[in-house]
């Protein structure tokens, strides 16, 4: 059904979309608040909640970011091997 897209809600749409990408950043992002807030408080408890539920929802879609982190991970080691090369030439 080519149309079936065009009846979900945009709202659903982002939230259960098909962007990974978008989900690990928000992981990052619900990490960075439960090591921000003041710890025990209710907004600290609710991004664990949120933390907890977000990496659950990851673990569903590690298939789709397979290719985000091997792209990641070559990008790391073409960067460290570029600065052994040059520190080799400077030595």
């Amino acid at each position: 059904m080519p149309g079936a897209r065009a009846l979900v809600p945009p709202w659903r749409r982002y939230l259960l979309g098909s962007d990974p990408v978008r989900r690990a950043i928000y992981v990052v992002g619900m990490i960075a608040a439960v090591r921000l807030l003041a710890a025990r408080s209710l907004g600290w408890w609710m991004a664990c909640v949120a933390v907890v539920l977000c990496v659950g929802m990851l673990a569903l879609a590690v298939r789709s970011l397979l290719p985000a982190l091997v792209l990641a991970v070559a990008a790391v080691v073409v960067t460290l091997v570029q600065r052994h090369r040059g520190r080799a030439s400077v030595e």
